[in-house]
């Protein structure tokens, strides 16, 4: 091979590295802008969280540790009480949703079965 041919083997990958480079620079440039975007969205949204959180003040819980073992208890079946009161409403509801479907007039749907 002639000494010519070396210089331009080695100019072509040069330049190709270069353009590489250049596209992945521009990549990294084009997704360092869309960060600086959403970082700026993401502030703007902390933000209005930040105004709204102190409209929602959470009024002090006490420690369990500090508590005493009846106060304990009695909240534990208080939290007792309401799941039980949530199951049998779910339930009751549940029955009278099968109470409507059991107790449905099936000719009412007759003209969905008629063939023509």
């Amino acid at each position: 091979m002639p000494w010519w041919s070396w210089l331009a083997i080695w100019g072509g990958l040069v330049l190709l590295l270069i353009a590489v480079l250049a596209y992945l620079t521009y990549r990294i440039v084009i997704k360092s802008f869309r960060t600086l975007e959403a970082l700026g969205e993401l502030t703007e949204k902390a933000e209005l969280l930040d105004s709204r959180a102190h409209d929602i003040a959470d009024e002090p819980r006490e420690s369990a540790v500090f508590s005493s073992a009846l106060q304990r208890a009695e909240a534990w079946h208080a939290i007792l009480g309401e799941r039980r009161f949530r199951r049998q409403t779910r339930r009751e509801r549940r029955v009278q949703r099968g109470k409507l479907l059991t107790k449905a007039d099936p000719h009412q749907f007759f003209h969905r079965i008629k063939r023509t």
